[in-house]
């Protein structure tokens, strides 16, 4: 089906939805968090609900190009993190998640292990997961709570 469409089908890693390309899911746990603090009294009627939604989704007050930006690197972190395990030559010190998935073929196939790819994010200095496994990270640079962060200054 994809020949007859003319695309490219990409299949990423398991559970890894940051990878869907510059922060999408970073962006969309925002809006998500941002919604769901706001009044029950919003959410009632049709009309109040879509105003909410776009409230939530403004790129002015919500998503601003500084988050978004933030949200960006966050995710090419994760990008780097795979293309390195995908690429990576085993050595002793460093065995890549291919080298750790053959000794370990009676276990659950692993591929690649979680303290693996946190130790290689550990490397390009961010942490891993969206929105419902990092809330502290999306949710630290909402308007939520604008005092208790920095934002990154526009250029």
């Amino acid at each position: 089906m994809a020949n007859e469409l003319k695309v490219q089908v990409m299949f990423t890693p398991k559970f890894h939805a940051e990878m869907a390309g510059e922060g999408i899911e970073y962006s969309w746990g925002f809006a998500k968090g941002s919604y769901r603090r706001k009044p029950l009294q919003k959410k009632r009627k049709r009309s109040d609900f879509e105003d909410l939604v776009d409230e939530c989704t403004n790129v002015e007050t919500e998503l601003t190009k500084a988050r978004i930006r933030r949200f960006s690197a966050r995710a090419r972190a994760y990008l780097c993190t795979y293309h390195y395990l995908a690429t990576a030559e085993p050595t002793a010190a460093e065995p890549t998640a291919a080298a750790i998935q053959d000794n370990d073929q009676e276990k659950k196939q692993k591929v690649p292990m979680m303290d693996e790819i946190e130790r290689l994010m550990k490397k390009f200095k961010t942490h891993r997961c969206a929105f419902d496994f990092d809330r502290g990270f999306v949710m630290d640079h909402g308007s939520l709570n604008p005092t208790s962060h920095t934002e990154i200054r526009e250029l």
